[in-house]
């Protein structure tokens, strides 16, 4: 069952990438609020629901579900900022990000 845990794990790097980007930009709120996405948000609440539906598979997938959602949710957050970051960086030096 190893491959089903581990299914994700590539993409479990994202979330703690982009809290770190947005802690040091000065958004601490939002970077708290995405380290705490993945495994208070999301993977108790799919821990506990699916095995009710797929039994063991249900709380194996409950990992790799999360941490897709994890960088989903971390990626829209951090879209407006890296947008904000390109357009002040394009006014002043003819370079975008």
């Amino acid at each position: 069952y190893m491959h089903i845990f581990l299914f994700m794990v590539a993409i479990n790097g994202v979330a703690p990438v982009t809290m770190n980007m947005l802690s040091s930009t000065g958004n601490a709120k939002r970077g708290t609020i995405i380290s705490l996405t993945r495994q208070i948000f999301l993977f108790i609440p799919l821990m506990l629901v699916l095995p009710l539906v797929w039994g063991l598979d249900g709380l194996l997938y409950a990992a790799p579900t999360a941490d897709l959602l994890a960088m989903v949710i971390a990626l829209a957050v951090v879209r407006p900022e890296l947008r904000k970051m390109r357009e002040g960086q394009g006014a002043g030096s003819g370079s975008a990000l």
